[in-house]
């Protein structure tokens, strides 16, 4: 007799989408990481054009070789991690008010994305509150996959 089979997945199990900001994106170490990761399904990766468009001005500007490259690389081989212009658009007004300017793009490219958690370095830029993606540093995102197994 058959035994009783896998357990269902649950709201742990899911995939978790994260939105990378720039400040994530420039250090090359951790976004190589971040996403052999994402390769192996431990979390679904999201950007805007505006966020790799910083990241890669950054690095030219640090003298990276080949950062278009990279920029263009990833952008292929994670070609749903971009939600659109339209997308962000529609977002962008969803964006509360006393969020930094500079951060508004970045919070709506992970409202559009479906984040669970938007990836940023810095202060958080918007407050907590309900339907807005929270903040996560990238060791508890790989650490959430590890505990589990």
């Amino acid at each position: 007799m058959p035994g009783p089979g896998p357990t269902p997945p649950g709201p742990d199990d899911a995939i978790l989408a994260v939105t990378l900001d720039a400040t994530i994106i420039y250090p090359m170490a951790l976004c190589d990481y971040l996403l052999w990761a994402a390769q192996r399904s431990v979390f679904r990766p999201g950007w805007s054009r505006p966020i790799l468009d910083e990241a890669e001005r950054n690095l030219v500007a640090k003298g990276t070789p080949n950062a278009p490259r990279r920029m263009q690389r990833m952008r292929e081989a994670f070609e749903d991690a971009d939600p659109g212009k339209t997308a962000i658009g529609r977002e962008m007004k969803k964006v509360p008010k006393d969020v930094d300017m500079d951060d508004r793009h970045v919070v709506a490219a992970a409202l559009a994305f479906g984040a669970t958690i938007r990836r940023h370095e810095q202060r958080a830029p918007f407050p907590a509150g309900q339907n807005r993606p929270h903040m996560a540093r990238p060791d508890a995102v790989l650490g959430r996959k590890v505990r589990k197994e």
